[in-house]
């Protein structure tokens, strides 16, 4: 069964990178603008990892991991951070959810590799 991958990324020409990177891996890709819409996205799309930035216009990403948290079918679902903020790691140390952070800008290996880590490829 193919794994599906929610970006939730302001940025589209970083969400069309992403996306090129990770369907050529055999991934299904969807992606949401906003940290506002992002709940509604992951409880329609379903995925089986979210990569999220934290600066996002309405909910920042820290808040929208927390509110994932007290959601029962989005509770389980691994996050990793993909941002330019040199603290990203510090700030969501305690965050059990959070497998990852990516730092921009990446290299597409190492991206391969985070997702990877979190969803084995068959």
């Amino acid at each position: 069964m193919t794994k599906k991958i929610l970006i939730v990324e302001d940025e589209f020409q970083i969400i069309k990178l992403i996306t090129a990177i990770l369907s050529q891996k055999g991934y299904e890709i969807d992606y949401c603008e906003n940290g506002r819409d992002a709940i509604a996205k992951m409880q329609d799309f379903k995925p089986d990892l979210v990569l999220m930035d934290i600066m996002l216009p309405g909910i920042d990403g820290k808040t929208l991991a927390k509110q994932m948290l007290s959601i029962r079918d989005l509770a389980s679902i691994p996050v990793i951070i993909i941002s330019s903020l040199k603290d990203a790691n510090t700030l969501f140390s305690d965050s059990q959810q959070v497998r990852g952070v990516v730092s921009k800008p990446f290299k597409q290996q190492t991206l391969v590799d985070a997702v990877e880590k979190v969803l084995p490829t068959a």
